[in-house]
């Protein structure tokens, strides 16, 4: 990776954690999540919070197996959400930045968009 590369991330990265609502956002699953992907996940629930207190309430009697199922379900839709919102803020923080002037960058150069975000 490049000096140049280097920064532009490191400046991309700085903005969404600090300039946007990334770190807070994040953590709201079901912003990211359809509810048709929850229950293709996990049948029966329609949004992350309902699986999330479902699994809350009745862990203790569960055995090991269930509750790494549902550990599993919850870390798939998680992981998805997570990654949707970074992708989202990472555009929002390439736009401050930008017009900030602190990145300014040619058609063909290339770009932190091209590498799937820091």
């Amino acid at each position: 990776m490049s000096i140049d590369m280097a920064i532009e991330k490191l400046i991309i990265a700085h903005y969404r954690h600090v300039h946007t609502d990334y770190d807070r956002d994040k953590e709201n699953i079901d912003k990211w999540i359809k509810e048709k992907e929850v229950e293709a996940t996990a049948p029966g629930f329609k949004s992350f919070a309902d699986l999330l207190a479902y699994y809350l309430e009745y862990k203790d009697e569960m055995d090991d197996y269930e509750k790494e199922d549902y550990i599993d379900k919850l870390n798939t839709l998680r992981r998805t959400a997570i990654m949707r919102a970074k992708e989202y803020y990472t555009e929002e923080a390439l736009r401050l930045a930008e017009a900030d002037g602190l990145l300014k960058r040619e058609k063909t150069q290339p770009s932190i968009r091209d590498n799937n975000g820091t």
